[in-house]
């Protein structure tokens, strides 16, 4: 979910203080300096590793050397729900032990077990790479990777001179934000991971000068309401990408595929489907509202032409509509 969760509790290493303290400065501020009460939004006072707001009487601190700012009501049903995808993703053979396998990332699953996903995965980062690189401005400040799973995202923009808040709910060491203590120290220094709700973030206003969903959106279970979330920590004239989240033309189509899936891990795996707290994809009619609300571009990927050919097939095959990709780039004004 961008939120990457392994099923299997390999540990989770404790990322160095480094990362959490290190500098990622841009003009001087840092994305830890922006951490706000994600109930209130209201100042948070510090205390060497820990966070309280005194309006509404909350405690936050590290988790496994990561600042964690899950709110008290929200754990258990957090808690259900990783235990459940943690099993998934693990039988589905998503992560690695090695440094290597995430160095690799988009390009080559060292595992080989996800080619044709992460084939997808570097022709929309190549194509979300272009269109950043449009505007000079833009290849430079803070970034808040919402749904960062294993930090892949991160990884790359940090190469390119980003400074990134990665924000996940999972920091599974494989397949979370503890995969950041696989990365080189170089890269560490430039990414913060979070570990929080894109509905409840621990972030001030007009914070960051980009934000990427990256594989993370159809995890919303109100799409608009996390939009106006991020937008509201983008600086004025910011951009948000919205990158591979599976849109179906009509909700029966994207239901059926839910409906396929959940049979497909009780057969493959025994894992009972959890009640679903999101749909699991988007909509041709959201993304239409998203175009009514906000100043958006839609980008096309170019994934190739048998790729533009399965909605023709699966119609005359008579199988459900396929998922399509796109990258919907939201401008704050």
């Amino acid at each position: 979910m961008g939120h990457g969760m392994n099923g299997m509790d390999h540990g989770r290493t404790a990322l160095p203080a480094a990362a959490v303290t290190a500098s990622a400065e841009a003009g001087g501020r840092t994305p830890l300096e922006a951490f706000v009460c994600p109930s209130c939004h209201g100042t948070l006072e510090s205390f060497d590793g820990s966070w309280r707001c005194s309006a509404e009487d909350l405690g936050f601190g590290m988790e496994h050397g990561i600042p964690t700012f899950i709110l008290p009501h929200r754990r258990d049903a957090l808690a259900g729900f990783l235990e459940f995808y943690r099993r998934v993703r693990s039988s589905e053979g998503w992560g690695s032990s090695s440094a290597e396998y995430y160095r690799g990332l988009p390009y080559h699953d060292r595992t080989g077990n996800h080619d044709s996903v992460w084939r997808i995965r570097a022709r929309t980062f190549d194509c979300f790479l272009r269109h950043l690189a449009r505007d000079r401005s833009a290849l430079s400040g803070l970034v808040l990777d919402a749904g960062a799973g294993n930090c892949w995202l991160s990884a790359r923009l940090a190469e390119r001179g980003f400074d990134v808040a990665a924000l996940d709910i999972n920091d599974d060491s494989q397949d979370g934000l503890g995969a950041l203590a696989l990365m080189s120290p170089d890269l560490r220094s430039q990414i913060v991971p979070v570990r929080a709700e894109f509905d409840a973030l621990p972030f001030g206003s007009e914070t960051f000068d980009l934000a990427v969903l990256n594989a993370s959106l159809h995890y919303s279970p109100d799409v608009m309401h996390t939009l106006e979330g991020l937008l509201a920590v983008l600086r004025r004239g910011g951009m948000l990408y919205i990158l591979d989240s599976p849109v179906y033309g009509t909700q029966e189509a994207g239901e059926q595929m839910v409906r396929e899936r959940n049979e497909r891990f009780s057969k493959q795996f025994g894992i009972a489907p959890l009640e679903e707290h999101s749909s699991g994809f988007i909509t041709a009619n959201i993304v239409r509202q998203i175009q009514g609300r906000f100043r958006t571009e839609l980008l096309d990927p170019g994934y190739g032409l048998r790729w533009a050919l399965r909605p023709y097939a699966a119609r005359l095959l008579g199988r459900r509509e396929p998922a399509l990709f796109q990258i919907i780039v939201v401008h704050k004004g």
